[in-house]
């Protein structure tokens, strides 16, 4: 297991270098990203394991200077009890931005106060990203999807030739986000997940099980 004495982004990179399954283990307390985002690489499952406490005592924090973590094409990605934020990046995700072909899960994590210029305030996804008993609040979007984007077309998805990105929420909130274009505070591209299953542009997927959500439209 990576981590123990060295710094968050020490762990993220020992764990990257290795193809074995990796867990950080973090403490409760402030962790401020001065050298830029956080890569999830695909090289084995990267567990990343805060407090328990809905993540409010365990925070990473990008302090406005880049995006907090990138899961990069194919990679896997767990993370339990932290909080994500102060991220601001450009493309997507300014939060947590996922490739394609990427595994990433969400249990007991608080997405706040992050902003992109592009789509997903709190979170970008292209692979397949699941939110259990989780926040993805208070997060701004110049383009689509305050919270969460999800679901975007390519050429290859249009041929058949890829799958596209899939989306599971469970009792989790989405709200209170902002987006100038499309699914505001909701923060869903596509507006409102009305049923257990909707497509968003022919393209993703979306499981509701039990979430909160708002659709207030472009606020």
């Amino acid at each position: 297991a990576a981590g123990g004495d060295c710094t968050l982004r020490a762990a993220f990179e020992e764990a990257n270098a290795t193809s074995s399954d990796d867990v950080v283990r973090l403490p409760e307390g402030l962790y401020e990203l001065t050298a830029g985002q956080l890569p999830a690489e695909a090289n084995g499952e990267l567990a990343v394991r805060g407090d328990h406490r809905h993540g409010r005592s365990t925070v990473i924090d990008a302090g406005s200077n880049s995006r907090v973590i990138e899961v990069e094409a194919e990679a896997v990605l767990s993370l339990r009890g932290v909080t994500v934020t102060g991220g601001d990046a450009v493309g997507g995700g300014g939060g947590i931005l996922t490739g394609f072909g990427s595994e990433t899960k969400l249990v007991q994590v608080r997405v706040n106060g992050n902003r992109t210029i592009g789509n997903g305030g709190g979170i970008s996804n292209q692979g397949a990203l699941t939110v259990r008993n989780s926040d993805v609040e208070t997060n701004t979007a110049d383009a689509n999807g305050g919270g969460i984007s999800t679901g975007e077309l390519t050429i290859g998805r249009l041929l058949g030739e890829t799958d596209g990105p899939s989306l599971d929420l469970e009792l989790s909130r989405v709200n209170n986000n902002d987006a100038e274009i499309g699914g505001g505070r909701q923060g869903l591209v596509g507006g409102a997940v009305l049923g257990l299953v909707e497509r968003f542009g022919d393209a993703a997927k979306v499981l509701v099980h039990g979430a909160d959500q708002e659709d207030h439209g472009d606020e």
